[in-house]
């Protein structure tokens, strides 16, 4: 399913995470694969944590970094779109 700005997400329960300075590592038992996410992505995951709209997730994310709205938008959507395909994030109502 595609996701757009109008789309609620929420993260995964499954994947084990720590926190490594500013990133974090995240572990899949069910798909024995491990993650390193930089400062903007571990940003999106902890925002993440409940449902969320996408809309409003870019809106948050431009007021704590420097970034173009229509730039957030697309690799906000392109990283969410990515982690919904590893089973990192729901899709909800």
């Amino acid at each position: 399913m595609a996701i757009t700005l109008t789309t609620r997400v929420v993260r995964s329960n499954e994947p084990v995470s720590a926190a490594a300075g500013d990133s974090l590592m995240m572990f899949s038992v069910e798909r024995g694969s491990y993650y390193g996410l930089n400062e903007v992505a571990t940003a999106i995951w902890q925002r993440i944590a409940k449902p969320v709209g996408v809309g409003a997730l870019c809106d948050d994310l431009q007021g704590s970094f420097e970034v173009a709205p229509e730039r957030c938008q697309a690799e906000v959507v392109a990283f969410l779109e990515k982690l919904e395909k590893k089973g990192l994030v729901r899709i909800v109502d």
